[in-house]
Parts: structure tokens; C-alpha cells; sequence
């Protein structure tokens, strides 16, 4: 871009908005104080003072109906409500896919869960097995003795189910971190 290009490109809009009446009373002081100083502005100022004139002499200015406010508003009401639709519709295809997402996890994890308890109570078992047979469960019995009055058969089944929770709880964690 040559030097007047760039001279036109920064004022020409100004003058324009100086003629339309567009300016606050600083820019109207800003762009005075140029028109006096600078010859160029001045020719193309009083072109577009010309161009001004003659398009308004030979236009007419278009009257607006008594309705045009209330159907451009209307308008835009309407594009409002499209817009609000669309934006329901996609929070409804979010929310929906949002619940997928969250039935496929809770089967997922009762799965783990499942399987994982499961899993516990045969390593329970088989560990309640291995230890009948090797007598641990009445050594580990024998020692505490009897607490509060409780049978030791029912004992023998407490430490089983917290042997087989534990287990369980176990295998499930190592499930859900492997899988996922």
C-alpha cells in the first residue's frame, strides 16, 4: 500500500462519519484540525460532500411501514426460539448419551463387583480348607479363646467372611484398575 492509500485508508471513514453528523465534539475537533492542515482531505471531504448531495437529490428516502419494527422483532424472536430449540435438542442428545455412559459404568462395576466377590469367597473357602486341614483356623481360634460367650463355630464364620470380604474387595480393585 502506497503512502496516499494509507492517507485514504485512515481518514476516509472520519471524513465520512464527520459528514454524517457520527462524531463525538473531540474526533469532530481531531478531524477539523486535519481538514485545515491537509489539502488532500479537504478535495476528497468536499467529493463526498458532493456524492452526499447528489444521492440525496436523486433517491428518495425509503419510509418504513408503522409494522417494520414489530416484524424485524418478531423475526428475531423466532430465530431466538430456533436457537433455543436447537440448543435443548442438544442438551436432551447430551443428557442422553451422559446416561449411557453412566448405565454402561454401573454394569461395568457391578460386573467387577460381582466377580470380585465371587472370586473371594472361593479363595475363602479354599483358604478356610487348606486351613482346616492344617488346623490354623483352631490354633488362631484356640488362642483368643472365647470372646464374649460367642461359639467358635461362629467365629470359624466371621473370620471366614472377613477373609473372603477382603479377598473380594481385593481382586475387584486389581478388576476395575486392570480393565479400565
Amino acid at each position: 500500500m502506497n503512502e496516499f492509500e494509507q492517507h485514504d485508508s485512515t481518514w476516509n471513514d472520519r471524513l465520512q462519519d464527520l459528514l454524517d453528523g457520527d462524531v463525538d465534539a473531540s474526533e469532530r475537533a481531531a478531524v477539523e484540525s486535519h481538514l485545515a492542515a491537509c489539502a488532500h482531505c479537504r478535495t476528497q471531504y468536499a467529493h463526498f460532500k458532493r456524492l452526499d448531495s447528489a444521492l440525496a437529490a436523486g433517491l428518495a428516502v425509503p419510509e418504513l411501514g408503522a409494522s417494520f419494527d414489530h416484524q424485524v422483532l418478531a423475526r428475531i424472536d423466532a430465530m431466538d426460539a430456533q436457537a433455543r430449540d436447537q440448543a435443548r435438542r442438544q442438551a436432551d442428545r447430551e443428557f442422553q448419551q451422559s446416561l449411557q455412559a453412566l448405565a454402561r459404568s454401573w454394569r461395568r462395576g457391578l460386573a467387577f463387583v460381582l466377580g470380585g466377590s465371587v472370586a473371594g469367597i472361593a479363595l475363602a473357602f479354599a483358604f478356610t480348607a487348606w486351613a482346616d486341614a492344617a488346623d490354623v483356623a483352631e490354633r488362631l481360634l484356640g488362642m483368643t479363646g472365647r470372646i464374649a460367650f460367642v461359639p467358635t463355630d461362629t467365629l470359624h464364620t466371621l473370620v471366614t467372611a472377613l477373609i473372603g470380604a477382603g479377598i473380594g474387595a481385593g481382586i475387584s480393585k486389581w478388576l476395575a484398575a486392570t480393565l479400565d
